[in-house]
């Protein structure tokens, strides 16, 4: 690996690359196999770093796909073999006055409390959602470039989100038929979005994306996730499997006492999101590797407060393990917030960018 130097960390620096995708190495990464070079992975980035990224590239900022434009040519100037698309299915919440507020109740926006509440509630049909956006990245990006279709967030997050969290804790215990009835409903959303995503030609992979621990344990007990979640959830995986597509899973949290399930059981092909006050990556990947396609994992927390140049021999590091072996791609424990100072990212993904 080649010593660290400052320019590394800049976007200038990284810009001077010259970048040429080519997702068989994600997709191998994702298959648990080892990639030609360095790979990377990161879920997704924030606005202020892809508009660094991407200055000098002209955009129409009215157009329906914007969004996904930029982040598409912020993945591909940035060195990922792939970008991450999203598909927003509305579900609506109570309206809150939060701006600003340093923290948000998991319990305000709630408008499900009772069966009826439930039997009313205007859920969504994912088909009328805009889809049409595979296709226009698939047009824009590179040939060798994949596209990993990710969801509108987790079932589990999704039912705090509509019951709220306390009254859901309380419906686990009391009213078990009316979370089952939510969990169903939105189980059934999550799997038509995941057909018709593997179903289409320009996606490469999937990613499920539903936080279920808090720094010591699951959020629901165990036996509650495998009663309303892996239902559904194995559901999803199996969709991708018989569309020939492996699909990742994103959740943060303390999963240690579900990490069988996530390999045996639910079957995913990779997990990303690690935490070091949880467990390490590098522990994670010598506990789970050769199970469990690993992505991601140097702390957010330490790409944050470390400098640069340990943040640089860290993932260095971290690539020199898996080197052999394979299964791994560098990225963040989590995703790249706007309070992730930019020279601290670059220099974690310039482990991989300058030593391919």
């Amino acid at each position: 690996m080649r010593a660290f130097s400052p320019e590394m960390a800049t976007v200038d620096g990284v810009r001077s690359l010259e970048q040429h995708p080519d997702k068989t190495n994600i997709m191998k990464v994702l298959r648990n196999e080892k990639p030609a070079r360095p790979t990377l992975f990161e879920f997704f980035m924030n606005n202020d770093l892809e508009e660094a990224v991407t200055r000098g590239i002209e955009y129409d900022s009215n157009h329906k796909f914007f969004y996904w434009r930029r982040r598409a040519d912020s993945f591909r100037l940035l060195g990922y073999d792939y970008v991450t698309l999203g598909c927003h299915i509305p579900l609506p919440l109570k309206a809150i006055d939060n701006h600003g507020a340093a923290t948000v109740s998991k319990n305000e926006q709630a408008v499900i409390f009772t069966m009826e509440d439930a039997e009313a509630y205007p859920w969504p049909n994912p088909d009328e959602c805009e889809y049409g956006m595979y296709e226009d990245i698939a047009g824009r990006i590179p040939d060798g470039m994949g596209i990993i279709a990710s969801g509108p967030g987790g079932i589990e997050e999704l039912m705090i989100d509509l019951m709220g969290y306390e009254p859901l804790c309380f419906a686990l215990i009391d009213e078990p038929e009316l979370a089952q009835y939510v969990a169903d409903k939105l189980g059934a959303l999550e799997l038509r979005h995941y057909e018709i995503a593997a179903e289409s030609p320009c996606v490469d992979a999937l990613l499920y994306h539903d936080d279920w621990g808090f720094n010591q344990q699951t959020i629901f007990s165990p036996a509650n996730m495998r009663k309303y979640l892996y239902p559904w959830v194995r559901r999803i995986v199996e969709t991708a499997h018989a569309h020939g597509k492996p699909i990742a899973f994103h959740s943060c949290g303390n999963l240690s006492m579900v990490m069988d399930d996530i390999v045996d059981d639910l079957k995913f092909d990779a997990k990303h999101s690690y935490q070091d006050a949880i467990q390490p990556v590098e522990s994670f990947y010598e506990q789970y590797g050769e199970r469990i396609a690993v992505l991601g994992g140097i702390d957010l927390d330490y790409v944050i407060r470390y400098p640069c140049h340990e943040v640089y021999n860290r993932s260095c590091a971290m690539l020199e393990k898996s080197a052999a072996r394979g299964g791994y791609a560098l990225g963040t424990g989590n995703s790249v917030p706007a309070y992730c100072p930019t020279s601290q990212y670059l220099a974690m993904i310039a482990a991989a960018l300058f030593n391919r």
